[in-house]
C-alpha cells in the first residue's frame, strides 16, 4: 500500500533545525518553542545528525551543564537523507530498521523536511488504516508464541506506544503496542 505514496506525501515540511555548534539550551528552547521532539542538525545544507527529545533526557540526566554543552556533543547521527519522491514503504523501512524517530528528506540535496512516526501514522489513516481483518489482538505476552509470529496475527507495524519509535514488530501487551526492546523491560 505504502510503496506507491511519496514521501513528499506523507513528511512534515515545516522543521526545526539548528548548527552543530547552538548550545543545547538552544536546542532546547526551539524545541519548545516550535512545538517538535526533534531538531536537525545542519551543516549548511547537509543533514548531518538530529537531536531527539531523547538526546536531551540522557544529557540532562548524565550532567546538568545542558545549557552550555554543544548539540554535536548529544546529536544522534543524521540517517541517510531520503528523497522527496521516495516511496513511503522505504521510509518506513528506514524509520523501524534504523531505530529513529526522524529521517531528513531532501530534495535538490536541501533539507526541505522530515519523516516521522507520526507522519506515517497520518498517511496510514488518510489511506484507510489498519484493516479490521487481522486487528491486533490484545495479549499480556511479553513476547509473540511462535505459533503467532508464523501466522503473523500478533506482530504489526507501527507507532510504540512506551518509546514512539516505528517498529516493524509491535506486540499487543497489556492493552499497548510495544516495541521489543520496550516489551523486554515490561
Amino acid at each position: 500500500m505504502f510503496d506507491t505514496i511519496p514521501i513528499r506525501d506523507a513528511m512534515s515540511r515545516e522543521f526545526a533545525g539548528v548548527t552543530e555548534g547552538d548550545s543545547v539550551a538552544d536546542a532546547l528552547a526551539l524545541m519548545h518553542e516550535e512545538n517538535v521532539g526533534s531538531v536537525v542538525v545542519l551543516h549548511g545544507h547537509e543533514p548531518v545528525g538530529v537531536v531527539t527529545e531523547r538526546d536531551l533526557l540522557a544529557v540532562a540526566i548524565e550532567d546538568d551543564s545542558v545549557a552550555s554543552t554543544s548539540v554535536a556533543a548529544v546529536m544522534t547521527s543524521a540517517p541517510e537523507p531520503l528523497d522527496v519522491d521516495t516511496d513511503l514503504q522505504t521510509g518506513i523501512m528506514r524509520l523501524a530498521n534504523d531505530r529513529v524517530v526522524a529521517v531528513p528528506v531532501v530534495e535538490d540535496e536541501s533539507v526541505v523536511g522530515v519523516l516521522t512516526p507520526s507522519d506515517v501514522v497520518m498517511a496510514a489513516a488518510s489511506v484507510g488504516g489498519r484493516t479490521t481483518e487481522n486487528p491486533a489482538p490484545a495479549t499480556s505476552e511479553a513476547t509473540p508464541t511462535p505459533e503467532a509470529v508464523e501466522a503473523g496475527t500478533d506482530i504489526n507495524p507501527g507507532v510504540c506506544e512506551s518509546c514512539g519509535t516505528l517498529s516493524a514488530d509491535l506486540v499487543a501487551v497489556n492493552g499497548r503496542m510495544l516495541c521489543p526492546d520496550c516489551r523486554s523491560v515490561t
